[in-house]
């Protein structure tokens, strides 16, 4: 007890214990891979990441609405990380890791600063960073922005509750505190827009547990408004940017595909599924359907979301009604609710009813109305302090054990999407990714399988068509892999990856200009994708036209500019060059790409025929 009692009066040693055992649950992430759940998009795929951090880097991460997302930050976090470990995937798992240990420290220094309660503030912390909850934001690469955001949003906490105990803008250094708050405000919007709660998290603070209004010489409500205006106008600006990005990229979903009617019912469905997971977190995944797509034409109001509408009404009249005996109640709770505002689906992007890593700054309300509500009970009955320790930590090594569980679905993308359809097998969405596990791992049978599942259970997804397709075309099934790929493009005649896999297929079934019409399209999408621009060289320098032979040589010269060249792309330009009767040429091209790739018999004769002053045209 002693010992405890000590470590209570060390803020930094007990930051310290909090970030070495929240390391300690989460370091298993470093023999993690990535996934192929935008981990692709925000690294592995994504050239100005993998390129680590430049000038050039740096503008885009400033310019860009890549993945329908404007957090400057965050692709710099990517970059650094690119820079440092390169594809490594353990270290950039190990980054989230360290991320998260931070966020716990912080989190317990800003309660701390915030209460007084240094015992209270860290059990807070704790529940926060061991939780299960928190799993997919901190084994997910991806979802780096999650916290980077908190830990902005701790340390604006951490320096505004310094700003208010050292009295406000009315005593010397006030103005450097509360613009160290806000700048870092700016900082966490720059990494993930959901900070935009913030300035409302100010002012309930400011109600509780720093009771600015009962203080000697108080300023008024007004004045406690108007000086969140400087956080208001950042976070309008964010709200702004953020939605603008969204609408431009395409992630939102309008009102005639998903109505205010069902949105509103999974507003509040959400409110209680957060609430109840907090509690008994179960059925955690990586992807939770919307009732509306898991369950079409059914009604939205069904007896579970009712239930949850009758929890948030009753919970939130109760504790407007005691908020003077109990304002950290009320506080917890509006914490948990307003925070949650930005990600309810009002606004709808993707496919999602709710995601567990939305959870991750608005539990915080929840554990602190908690963690004070049985202090008070317990200041009531002194015996039962002993028990509650106890009971506490108890809690603490359930949920550490529950996060360690869930952690084991996070290793690969394969464990991800089984463990996502053991809990909802109608997962459409699990059922693709899945199938794009398989496929890479070279099972097509399993790969086809789930990929058939997620059409049945969802036929209007012209990707999943796309892919069924390149799994069939590999199977030898090429009269079934045209007919997928027409009708992804029945469905959406901009699917570049339909474009290209039709062309490719039409190809290789010798229907050439077909196959052009489709890959010159497909560059037309895809201006920066080399493997569309190469396959549509080599069927060009491999036609039997001039013309051709001339588009081909130039877009094969366009791609020799680049860094990195493959040997498939030297060869384009031999037989572009050939096509044209520049054999001497062709035959130094040729030998280029013969040192480059693995021997091939195929490639030999190419350049055989070139020295012998014959150009190379593929058999119809």
């Amino acid at each position: 007890m002693q010992a405890l009692q000590s470590l209570l009066r060390r803020p930094a040693a007990l930051a310290a214990l909090l970030f070495a055992l929240t390391l300690a649950l989460y370091w298993r992430t470093s023999t993690f891979e990535f996934v192929n759940y935008d981990d692709d998009t925000y690294v592995t795929d994504n050239e100005h990441v993998r390129a680590g951090l430049s000038a050039a880097g740096t503008r885009w991460a400033f310019t860009t609405g890549h993945a329908a997302n404007w957090h400057p930050l965050t692709w710099l976090s990517h970059q650094l990380d690119a820079e440092l470990f390169g594809l490594d995937a353990g270290a950039h798992h190990r980054t989230n890791a360290l991320w998260h240990a931070l966020n716990a420290a912080l989190l317990f220094l800003a309660l701390r600063a915030l209460t007084g309660a240094p015992g209270r503030s860290a059990l807070v912390a704790a529940l926060f960073a061991w939780h299960p909850l928190r799993v997919e934001s901190v084994a997910w690469v991806a979802e780096r922005k999650d916290l980077l955001s908190a830990a902005c949003s701790f340390a604006a906490l951490w320096a505004y509750a310094r700003y208010v105990r050292h009295g406000g803008a009315q005593r010397v250094g006030g103005a450097a505190r509360y613009l160290l708050s806000l700048s870092f405000f700016a900082l966490g919007l720059l990494a993930k827009p959901m900070g935009v709660t913030l300035p409302f998290v100010l002012l309930l603070l400011d109600a509780w547990p720093l009771a600015r209004r009962a203080q000697p010489g108080a300023p008024s409500r007004t004045r406690l408004v108007l000086e969140k205006l400087p956080f208001l106008v950042l976070a309008t600006s964010s709200a702004v940017v953020t939605v603008l990005v969204q609408h431009a990229g395409g992630a939102v979903n309008e009102l005639a595909q998903l109505d205010l009617d069902a949105r509103l019912a999974n507003a509040f469905h959400a409110y209680g599924l957060y609430a109840w997971k907090s509690v008994w977190p179960s059925g955690l995944s990586a992807f939770h359907l919307h009732s509306a797509y898991a369950q079409p034409g059914r009604g939205p109001w069904d007896p579970g979301v009712i239930l949850a509408l009758l929890f948030v009404l009753v919970t939130s009249a109760v504790l407007v009604r005691t908020r003077r005996s109990a304002p950290y109640a009320w506080v917890g709770w509006s914490w948990f609710l307003g925070t949650l505002v930005p990600v309810l689906g009002l606004v709808q992007v993707g496919w999602q009813g709710w995601a567990e890593r939305y959870s991750y700054v608005p539990s915080i309300g929840l554990a602190l109305a908690l963690v004070w509500a049985s202090h008070t009970l317990l200041l009531r009955t002194p015996r039962a302090r002993a028990a509650a320790g106890v009971l506490a930590g108890l809690a603490l090594a359930g949920l550490a054990a529950a996060s360690t569980v869930q952690l084991g679905a996070w290793q690969s993308s394969r464990t991800l999407f089984e463990r996502a359809l053991a809990v909802e097998e109608a997962n459409f969405v699990a059922h693709n990714n899945l199938a794009e596990a398989l496929e890479q791992a070279g099972d097509l049978p399993g790969a086809r399988r789930h990929y058939a599942r997620a059409l049945a259970l969802h036929p209007g997804m012209p990707p999943v068509r796309a892919n069924l397709a390149r799994v069939l075309r590999s199977q030898g099934e090429f009269a079934a892999a045209r007919a997928e790929l027409e009708r992804a493009l029945a469905d959406d005649p901009d699917l570049a990856q339909a474009q290209a896999e039709l062309g490719t297929l039409l190809a290789g079934l010798g229907e050439d200009e077909k196959a052009l019409v489709h890959l010159r399209r497909a560059r037309t999408l895809l201006p920066a994708d080399t493997t569309v621009a190469n396959v549509l060289a080599w069927l060009l320098a491999t036609s039997a036209t001039h013309a051709a032979a001339e588009e081909a040589l130039a877009l094969a010269e366009l791609l020799c500019a680049a860094p990195a060249v493959l040997p498939g792309t030297l060869e384009t330009r031999a037989a572009a060059l050939a096509r044209l009767g520049r054999f001497a040429e062709a035959v130094e091209w040729q030998t280029r790409a013969l040192a480059l790739a693995p021997p091939s018999a195929r490639a030999s004769e190419r350049l055989e025929l070139y020295r012998a002053g014959r150009p190379f045209t593929r058999s119809p």
